[in-house]
C-alpha cells in the first residue's frame, strides 16, 4: 500500500526548513527549480530503504547520492536525456556508480523521446522494465518531463505497489 504524505506532515516539514538550513547547504536558494529540496531531504533522511528518482537534476541527484552513500542505500536515477544522464554517470563514476551499473547508484536511460509533450516513451519504459517490480522503494521522487509523464508514472507505481 502506498504511503501518503499528510498535510500536517508537510507543514511540519516547511517549519523545519530554517532548522535544516543551519546544518545543511541546500542549493534551492540558487535556483527556482529546487524549492522542494529541503522537504525531500527530510523525507529521504527519515526513511531507510531504496530511493528512485524520475529525472536527474543538479541539486536533487547530488543530494540523494550523498544521503544514500552515507546510509548504504540503493539509489536509482532515471532520465530520458542521454547527454544529461551521462553527465551524472560521469560525476559519480567510482563513487557509487560503476560502468556496468552494479554499484549502489544505478542510472537508466529511458529511450524513445519524441518531443517535449509526449509521455509515451515513459509508458513503454514501464511496460518493458522489470527491475522496478521486485523493489519496494521508501522514496519515489517524480519530477520528470513532460508533465504528463508524471501522471503516467504515478499510475504505474501504484500498480506495482511501490511506496510513494
Amino acid at each position: 500500500m502506498a504511503k501518503i504524505l499528510h498535510l500536517p506532515t508537510i507543514f511540519l516539514m516547511f517549519g523545519l526548513i530554517s532548522i535544516l538550513q543551519a546544518t545543511i547547504k541546500f542549493s534551492y536558494n540558487e535556483s527556482p527549480y529546487r524549492t522542494h529540496q529541503p522537504i525531500l531531504y527530510e523525507i529521504a533522511t527519515n526513511t531507510n530503504g531504496p530511493i528512485i528518482e524520475f529525472e536527474c537534476g543538479n541539486g536533487i541527484t547530488a543530494m540523494l547520492h550523498e544521503i544514500c552513500e552515507s546510509s548504504g542505500r540503493l539509489l536509482i536515477s532515471l532520465d530520458d536525456n542521454l547527454e544529461w544522464i551521462n553527465k551524472f554517470r560521469q560525476r559519480h563514476l567510482g563513487n557509487g556508480y560503476t560502468e556496468d551499473n552494479t554499484g549502489w547508484h544505478k542510472f537508466y536511460f529511458v529511450p524513445g523521446k519524441k518531443d517535449d509533450l509526449d509521455p509515451s516513451h515513459w509508458v513503454k519504459f514501464f511496460e518493458n522494465f522489470q527491475l522496478l517490480q521486485p523493489i519496494n522503494f521508501d522514496v519515489c521522487f517524480i519530477d520528470q518531463s513532460p508533465w504528463l509523464a508524471r501522471h503516467e508514472t504515478i499510475k504505474r507505481i501504484e500498480k506495482i505497489n511501490l511506496d510513494i
